[in-house]
């Protein structure tokens, strides 16, 4: 479903579908939808506990005890994708 808005707010914006100043909240709204798409979070090894990063900004991510973790990323709001 987020796909199919993304590719519909895209073929405004490609077709100059849309004014000022709504192409321009086009462009919001799929920034915003993208980060709704969960990323794989950058696993970068270890280091006194396992450093991972988002994949968006590249901010520090956790994964906290007790197995929990960050579902988006505290920084930028990406949603993150924690799978092998």
């Amino acid at each position: 479903m987020i796909e199919k808005a993304i590719e519909h707010y895209w073929y405004g914006i490609s077709h100059d579908i849309f004014s000022e100043p709504v192409t321009s909240y086009a462009e919001l709204s799929v920034e915003a939808l993208e980060k709704q798409i969960p990323k794989k979070v950058i696993n970068l090894g270890y280091f006194y506990g396992y450093a991972t990063h988002c994949p968006a900004c590249k901010g520090q991510v956790e994964k906290r005890a007790y197995g929990i973790k960050d579902k988006y990323c505290r920084t930028c709001g990406q949603a993150l994708d924690w799978s092998e």
